[in-house]
């Protein structure tokens, strides 16, 4: 562990390299499976959402499909597209959020847009690795409406997303999903990142999250900022490929003004006094 700590306070003060931290991935990863080997039983072949919550390795599961992510220089990861079921199911429809069903995902093209979205990961290959690393299940949700996307992921489910997909083909749906993926990735690694350093000392001051347009605590607006460097640094990539069509270069510019300009809204978040010194440093680094 105190290999670990020199790593990651080395690299949050880096100001060089990719902001997704590919030479930290394999570390944190392999930290957390060694503390929910001991809690649960779970390896990275039998890891599930619904096993996680229930902290039993033998709970039955509803996986509707498996995507295999071949990658260059690191081993074959597969993603589990997982049903969510039973009670979790009732309570995340009590807050609104609805997910297809096995049969609906069976009749309808979301599985083949998440398979695209992986396809786009490629492209940026260090970061397809981060990724499916940091992924082993995956739920699709049911959006209001097609042009809306919703994703999330939770600190205790630490390899597992919940991404929207539109219930048929659309613009720049791939694009998207692709983003999302990302996203809650990030999240899941900047978590398990804070579970070995300390990124912020207190929660009692609020701050201006452009992305929500609220107040939020310091990790809150961290968290934020972090996705969306990397989300940005990741579409900065794609745009140096010969392969993008013209349109999604385009819907790529326009996603990159957007994301710069709310990130130049908080520039004097790295004044914040509930940060760490780490957690300083790796703001400044995101500011850059």
């Amino acid at each position: 562990m105190p290999d670990l700590i020199a790593r990651i306070t080395a690299a949050l003060a880096e100001v060089n390299g990719p902001p997704w931290f590919p030479d930290l991935t394999e570390a944190l990863v392999q930290a957390k499976w060694q503390e929910l080997t001991r809690a649960t039983g779970l390896s990275p072949l039998d890891y599930r959402t619904s096993r996680v919550l229930s902290a039993d390795r033998n709970v039955p599961v509803d996986v509707v499909t498996h995507i295999p992510i071949l990658l260059d220089g690191c081993e074959e990861s597969i993603v589990a597209i997982e049903s969510i079921t039973g009670e979790r199911l009732r309570q995340y429809e009590s807050e609104g959020i609805k997910f297809y069903d096995a049969e609906e995902m069976a009749r309808t093209s979301v599985v083949g847009c998440v398979k695209d979205a992986i396809t786009i990961l490629r492209l940026v290959p260090s970061l397809q690795c981060s990724v499916a690393k940091l992924v082993r299940a995956l739920h699709i949700i049911k959006p209001e409406n097609e042009d809306y996307d919703i994703s999330f992921s939770e600190p205790h489910i630490p390899f597992s997303i919940f991404v929207s997909v539109p219930e048929r083909r659309v613009q720049m749906d791939a694009l998207r999903v692709a983003e999302a993926i990302v996203h809650e990735a990030m999240h899941l690694q900047l978590t398990l990142i804070e579970q070995v350093v300390p990124l912020d000392d207190s929660k009692a001051g609020l701050y201006f999250s452009p992305w929500r347009g609220e107040y939020r605590t310091a990790q809150g607006v961290l968290h934020a900022l972090y996705v969306f460097r990397v989300i940005d640094s990741f579409l900065q990539e794609l745009m140096s490929k010969d392969s993008l069509p013209i349109e999604s270069l385009d819907y790529i510019k326009k996603r990159r003004s957007r994301i710069v300009g709310q990130i130049c809204e908080i520039d004097t978040f790295k004044h914040c006094s509930d940060l760490s010194s780490s957690g300083a440093n790796l703001v400044s680094r995101l500011l850059c």
